[in-house]
């Protein structure tokens, strides 16, 4: 019985340790590119608010104007699959993207950061 044992255990583990052996051979696209080197924090945060502003290309092409509401204001929203209509999916889309669209606004304008072609602070706003 222990002999039948070991030679299952054997069989078992043989598929992992030839896996184990091919894969030596193959590259990786990240090996030596990745490294324990990080951005300074106003770098980062420089790259971060112009990946931000540059999403609001994205913003603008979603936005549909939706005339105004009874007190006389400009209203609009963001589409989603179903957006417009008193359902999650509209909610959400709209709520996280009026959220960068402020947080451009506040922090991106200041900073001096630009936006797309096409597209001016008070459109975002």
């Amino acid at each position: 019985m222990r002999k039948y044992l070991l030679t299952i255990l054997t069989l078992m583990a043989w598929p992992m340790q030839s896996m184990a052996q091919t894969e030596t051979g193959v590259s990786s696209p990240t090996e030596g590119v990745i490294t324990h080197d990080y951005l300074g924090e106003t770098q980062l945060k420089s790259d971060a608010l112009q990946m931000l502003a540059n999403f609001m290309q994205y913003a603008k092409s979603i936005y549909t104007d939706a005339g105004t509401n009874s007190a006389g204001t400009a209203c609009g929203y963001f589409k989603a699959n179903s957006a417009g209509q008193n359902n999650e999916d509209g909610v959400r889309t709209n709520a996280d993207i009026a959220m960068l669209c402020a947080f451009v606004y506040k922090y991106c304008r200041p900073a001096g950061v630009s936006l797309p072609n096409g597209i001016t602070y008070d459109e975002v706003l």
